[in-house]
């Protein structure tokens, strides 16, 4: 177990190496704008169908899933069923 001058023990090392931010962190604002506008479009699509909810709620579920490699019309469902069991 490494020590200081003080001898105080430490459990663990330093750890000196960021890792890399998880989610949209890693995105940039190009792709990020891009997945939004994404996102409007196909939430334009169920909106006269959604329960009530804020459109914050539909879009994080939207971007989520997208982040998460699904394909826009699965994402898409996966918003809507978010929208649903929240209900």
């Amino acid at each position: 177990m490494p020590s200081d001058p003080d001898r105080n023990g430490w459990p663990l090392q330093e750890i000196n190496t960021r890792l890399p931010e998880p989610g949209l962190g890693s995105m940039d604002v190009t792709t990020l704008t891009d997945l939004l506008r994404e996102a409007e479009e196909r939430r334009g699509k169920c909106e006269p169908t959604a329960p009530k909810h804020h459109w914050s709620d539909w879009y994080t579920a939207y971007i989520v899933a997208r982040q998460r490699g699904g394909a826009p019309e699965k994402a898409a469902k996966d918003a809507a069923h978010r929208m649903e069991s929240a209900r």
